[in-house]
């Protein structure tokens, strides 16, 4: 059979060693793939498997001087095992590298643009084994960049082997299912040949997106438009024509600007990802102090963990012209890091390095590969503010990793957990402010609707801490953050928190400063200014759940509700089980007297709430009193006072409770609970000046000397 492709013997060659056939698992993922095939492709696909390899031969040795002619194919699958990588045998030196030099001579070259205009390799990995340190690097280095490949690897405690077509995707660490996976190769493999037969087609798909970040804008360009119209068709024209491409050309000239560093791979055997993110984290963090770069945040990039989408289509998503990519290893005291920076633009390489060091190494290593990107991309820098807190101790700093992995997963064992490891973080290096700025905004956190505990109890704590780390360092714009959040939840002190928080905004101005402050003047009554920096925030950041959260606030105070609701879905989306989107959605039905719609939805949502945050079952228990189910009502308002007297610490129920006594016109149960509510100290009273759901009583005298208890003048 000939390939598809006039001057080419076969469309796939399979590179295999003959130990990783012995129990028939690559002859079985050869046959599902060609079904695979059969199923995906028109045209027939001719694959060369050779059932008997050469293994183990020498260059010395009698080698089938065929296999030359069957190498000259379209695509190249190597089946990459943890024997593969020997430079020694037979598939490595007359199969792999032979192919990867070929391919480069060819007509096509080994990698090659698709339709879509991502750029990929007619090498196509199939990986499975977890590889060793030494394997991993030969890999790279022959092929020139981070191993990008399709894995059939089953996982679990102790066990490193392929995965079967009979394995349960439940048991399997990796989540992946063989057949799923047999697909994604076939897909890939029909991507790469429909490009090689047709180099010229283009894509025309377009995407529809609502974009927040121009619906709240000015119209007098619009209206400087209209004029030009009436004034003449030549001026509409060369408005058409050319006010385009000046945008683009702005634009190109700040992606130039623009990076993402997108997470690192964990290719260690422990399973344990505190590593790899943590430096993806930090490398994001030093980058982004360096002047006029973007660095896309954190929970944009960590959107793409495991994407199989290809460099150039992550580069667009998140508009920035270079990438950082990488792996990382660690095997008792050795640690192997592996680095690349890519201009998104033709998939290039700027710059790639391998570090393989001990572990007490790791500071130095990040702070190199901060230095060498950015003096790949020195002509557009400023290096003079590249800078990052970290601790002299590389044992505190382990643990500080640790610390950051388990509270960015936020439920009460983890936030504790996480300040366990702060904590111990502190203790080995006592200098490092960083430490103890985070250990102080894990005890808020508890006070948080996914904590164990209330704002009374640890508050003390939390400043405690935190102030520790600003005598330290009293610009750490971490802690001035974390203060201000004190001083606004707890001291309800109003006029310090935003100097705080304008503070650390001028000392990071990265999207958590911006939304904290946008969120901060939301509360206060000033959305307006809220919105400019929640739509920064947003841009900056759009994957971050208060991104669109805190933005889709601004647009109900200022009552745009249909932008609103967009932006609070739009956090749905991204967290579909977070209670925080659920209520806020339930929230602006009620108070836009959709009560049906409030139902329905919560409903639906139900089997996502928990004992600990009240606030959808409140909007759930206002929505039925209003369509008059006044039992349905008050059974919700039963559980969760259940809930409360059997030792759960619901999230300020008393702020709660007065919403609903306030909708539903009970005055005096109202008060009683707000009177509960100051004792407390609940975090929630901050929006009892602005929530529209205490309108009927805000001019009352009693409702206004509560608002001044609060703190609001």
């Amino acid at each position: 059979m000939t390939a598809v492709i006039s001057g080419f013997e076969y469309d796939i060659f399979i590179s295999y060693r003959h130990n990783d056939n012995r129990s028939g698992w690559v002859t079985e993922f050869v046959k599902a793939l060609q079904e695979e095939l059969a199923a995906a492709i028109k045209d027939s696909v001719s694959v060369y498997f050779d059932s008997n390899p050469h293994d183990g031969l020498l260059e010395t040795h009698n080698v089938d001087k065929s296999l030359e002619g069957k190498l000259k194919c379209l695509i190249f699958i190597p089946i990459i095992s943890q024997t593969y990588c020997d430079t020694k045998s037979f598939a490595w030196q007359h199969e792999f590298v032979a192919f990867n030099n070929l391919s480069k001579e060819d007509p096509f070259g080994r990698d090659i643009k698709l339709h879509n205009g991502n750029v990929a390799s007619r090498i196509l990995p199939i990986k499975i084994h977890d590889l060793d340190i030494e394997d991993q690097a030969l890999l790279e280095n022959e092929l020139g960049g981070v191993l990008r490949a399709i894995e059939f690897i089953y996982k679990e405690a102790g066990v490193n082997r392929p995965l079967k077509s009979t394995d349960n995707k439940n048991d399997n660490q990796n989540k992946t299912d063989y057949r799923n996976q047999v697909n994604k190769a076939a897909n890939a493999i029909k991507e790469i040949v429909s490009a090689l037969k047709n180099p010229s087609t283009t894509s025309t798909q377009t995407t529809n997106y609502r974009s927040p970040l121009t619906s709240y804008q000015p119209i007098s360009y619009q209206k400087k438009i209209v004029i030009a119209l009436m004034f003449s068709l030549f001026i509409a024209a060369t408005g058409y024509f050319f006010y385009p491409k000046i945008f683009a050309s702005t634009e190109v000239a700040n992606l130039d600007k623009s990076i993402a560093v997108l997470p690192f791979e964990n290719v260690s055997s422990d399973q344990e990802e505190y590593l790899s993110e943590g430096i993806t984290d930090q490398l994001i963090t030093s980058l982004g102090h360096v002047k006029g770069l973007k660095v896309a945040s954190r929970t944009s990039v960590m959107t793409y963990k495991g994407s199989p989408l290809k460099i150039e289509e992550i580069a667009r998503e998140l508009k920035v012209a270079y990438l950082v990519e990488g792996s990382v290893m660690k095997a008792d005291n050795r640690l192997r890091i592996s680095v690349r920076l890519i201009e998104a633009s033709n998939n290039s390489q700027k710059w790639n390095e391998t570090y393989s060091r001990d572990f007490k190494d790791i500071l130095d290593i990040q702070d190199e590969i901060s230095q060498r990107v950015s003096e790949s991309l020195g002509h557009l820098l400023d290096l003079s503010a590249l800078k990052q807190e970290k601790p002299s101790n590389t044992e505190a700093y382990d643990h500080f990793l640790r610390g950051e992995f388990l509270w960015r997963r936020v439920e009460s064992k983890n936030i504790r957990h996480a300040i366990h490891e702060f904590k111990q973080s502190a203790r080995l290096d006592p200098q490092f402010a960083l430490a103890y700025s985070r250990i102080g905004f894990g005890y808020l956190l508890l006070a948080s609707p996914w904590g164990d505990s209330n704002l009374k109890n640890v508050v003390d704590s939390a400043n405690y801490y935190n102030e520790l780390g600003l005598k330290i360092n009293p610009e750490l714009p971490e802690g001035l953050d974390t203060k201000g959040t004190i001083t606004w939840w707890a001291d309800k002190d109003y006029d310090e928190s935003e100097i705080l928080f304008r503070e650390a905004l001028k000392r990071n101005r990265n999207s958590i400063s911006l939304l904290n402050l946008g969120f901060f003047l939301n509360s206060q009554g000033k959305p307006q200014e809220g919105l400019q920096y929640c739509l920064e925030g947003f841009k900056l950041d759009p994957a971050y759940l208060p991104s669109s959260a805190f933005l889709g606030d601004s647009y109900f105070f200022l009552k745009d509700f249909d932008q609103a609701e967009f932006q609070y879905k739009q956090a749905l989306k991204l967290y579909p089980t977070n209670t925080d989107p659920i209520y806020r959605l339930a929230w602006l039905y009620c108070n836009t007297n959709r009560f049906d719609e409030a139902k329905k939805f919560l409903t639906e949502k139900i089997k996502y709430f928990g004992e600990r945050d009240p606030r959808p079952q409140i909007y759930l228990a206002i929505a039925y009193a209003k369509l008059g189910n006044v039992q349905q009502s008050k059974s919700i308002l039963d559980s969760l006072m259940f809930s409360s007297k059997k030792g759960v610490s619901v999230f300020d129920l008393n702020i709660y409770l007065a919403a609903y006594y306030s909708a539903t016109a009970q005055k005096d149960k109202m008060y009683a609970a707000l009177e509960v509510s100051l004792e407390e100290n609940e975090i929630e009273l901050i929006w009892l000046k602005v929530d529209p759901v205490f309108e009927p009583f805000r001019n009352e005298p009693k409702f206004k000397t509560i608002l001044e208890k609060v703190g609001f003048k």
